[in-house]
């Protein structure tokens, strides 16, 4: 049911040599006589393309005219990596299946339907790809319509290849409905599935496979040993990644699978401190093939996540060792926001199934929507087995710090490399930093989301000693921010964050009966940001 990428439309073009309008149903070439060209064409059976005009940015291309009689009209465009554009209007008004974006009209002042040629991901062998694309459904199938086109910029590429009315299959069935009913059959197998699972855990033959496994794979050495383990498959995977050693690649994540198997959180926590790194770097598993950080993080977290769950379940049965796992049914909550996670993630879908880019839609859905509820996923069942196994840092405390710790590498490295001035971006007169992303907007974007986390402990954090080196971790952020020179970090994202912890400041301070002194040391640090920012 679910629809991969459909193969192209290809019709049989034909030449029409009379010079009336169009009748359909007929596919036609460009130099067919009903389509006249108003300015300089290069036209031949195999399309129009354009002459470059004295002025490519004031004036167009080319233009060209046709009537045509019929319901559906068609245009065989030349898609690819290059930037151009069409205006089409019919009986003087914009083209009906085209977008018809306000104010933005054509060359002789006309409302008009628009479309870009700009499609890199189309591309084969690094051409541009021809596709059918409809314009205009006619209202009275029977009169004859007025076409005017006109072509900005995409000389060189012969933009369009063929003219179709009433020639294009008929579009089936759309597939969406069915993948609704199949998630909503799912959906009220949950309930069941919820009933069914105490009785489903207490089976004998579960219980004896997860007894001998739990003794292999959960050892009463193992969870001294996952700290040492993860550290030593952290390292190696950066040396792999650095060296392009692809051995070393598979050791680490051996070391690393192994300890996100005693505790979970490890692996979480490696993979939240790689975060801000996977924009430039992969992992090399084979010779010549890698894999992106977030694929392998994901996907590699469900499966430990639900590892441990599933062995420490099984492991509370030995009467020698003690676990903490959860109640059944959890907190509420935690059930509520997870339902409305899946909700979401399941509508998604079924917008996906309707895009007109399938490809880069799938690409969307599984990057944004899927691998959210599968990380989701991976916390839900990491808070469902054991809440601090080793005696010390809560799971919490250590997925939070290695995310902020990721956070103010990054940041080290952006300021190292605006000291040296590598790889900076000029832009209005300043150089912006960008550390391992490929514009300063996306680097502003991650670390809009750390800062305001790292300050809040900075201040507010219980314990003494620990908020110093939060405070030093806010200010390098801080310090990388501001070098982005991003306007909607600066300018919205970054005074918001100031007031709302000035004020959530003010009222948690209040409840612990603390002074409210340091809520003066952040306005002082907001005035010192605003100064710096004066020109």
């Amino acid at each position: 049911m679910i629809r991969g990428p459909q193969p192209p439309i290809t019709l049989p073009l034909v030449t029409q040599q009379t010079s009336t309008h169009i009748d359909g149903p007929v596919a036609l070439t460009m130099d067919s006589a009903p389509i006249i060209y108003e300015d300089s064409w290069q036209v031949d059976v195999a399309g129009a393309d354009p002459v470059e005009p004295a002025d490519p940015w004031q004036d167009p291309a080319g233009r060209l005219h046709f009537s045509y009689r019929g319901s559906e009209l068609a245009l065989l465009l030349a898609v690819g990596n290059y930037w151009g554009y069409l205006y089409v209007t019919v009986d003087g008004r914009p083209a009906n299946q085209l977008p018809h974006l306000p104010h933005n009209q054509s060359s002789t002042g006309q409302e008009a339907g628009y479309r870009t040629f700009y499609a890199p991901e189309a591309v084969v062998a690094a051409e541009p790809v021809a596709q059918w694309v409809p314009i205009h459904r006619a209202t009275d199938p029977t009169a004859i319509h007025e076409v005017v086109v006109e072509i900005w910029r995409s000389w060189g590429q012969t933009p369009l290849r063929g003219v179709a009315v009433d020639a294009l299959p008929q579009k089936t069935w759309p597939r969406w409905p069915g993948v609704a009913l199949l998630l909503l059959s799912v959906w009220f197998l949950v309930p069941w599935w919820t009933n069914q699972l105490p009785q489903f855990q207490q089976q004998r033959q579960l219980n004896a496979l997860r007894l001998p496994l739990s003794r292999w794979l959960l050892p009463s050495w193992g969870t001294p040993s996952a700290l040492p383990s993860a550290a030593v498959g952290l390292v190696l995977i950066v040396l792999a990644v650095r060296m392009d050693l692809w051995p070393a690649t598979l050791v680490g994540l051996f070391f690393l699978a192994w300890a996100g198997v005693q505790r979970p959180a490890l692996w979480i926590g490696a993979f939240l401190f790689g975060l801000p790194f996977y924009f430039t770097f992969s992992l090399p598993l084979l010779p010549g093939r890698a894999i992106g950080l977030v694929d392998v993080g994901i996907l590699g977290g469900v499966v430990i996540t639900l590892l441990h769950w599933l062995l420490s379940t099984g492991r509370a049965q030995l009467p020698q060792e003690k676990t903490g796992v959860h109640k059944e049914g959890g907190d509420w909550l935690r059930q509520v926001s997870g339902a409305i996670l899946a909700a979401i993630i399941c509508w998604a879908l079924l917008a996906t199934m309707q895009a007109t880019h399938q490809a880069v839609a799938w690409r969307e859905w599984r990057t944004v929507f899927l691998y959210a509820g599968l990380f989701g996923l991976s916390l839900a069942l990491m808070a469902r087995s054991r809440s601090n196994p080793t005696g010390g840092y809560s799971d919490q405390t250590l997925l939070l710090s290695a995310w902020l710790a990721g956070s103010t590498v990054v940041a080290l490295v952006a300021l190292w490399q605006y000291g040296s001035d590598t790889l900076l971006i000029q832009a209005e007169g300043v150089q912006r930093v960008r550390a391992f992303y490929g514009s300063p907007n996306n680097l502003a974007l991650y670390l809009e989301r750390t800062l305001a986390v790292t300050l809040a402990l900075g201040f507010f954090a219980e314990q003494q000693r620990h908020r110093w080196i939060y405070l030093v971790a806010g200010l390098t952020q801080a310090a990388a921010l501001l070098l982005t020179f991003s306007k909607g970090a600066l300018l919205l994202a970054l005074p918001t964050q100031l007031g709302l912890l000035w004020l959530g400041g003010w009222y948690l301070l209040s409840r612990r009966g603390e002074s409210r002194r340091v809520l003066w040391w952040l306005a002082a640090v907001a005035v010192a940001i605003f100064i710096t920012l004066l020109p």
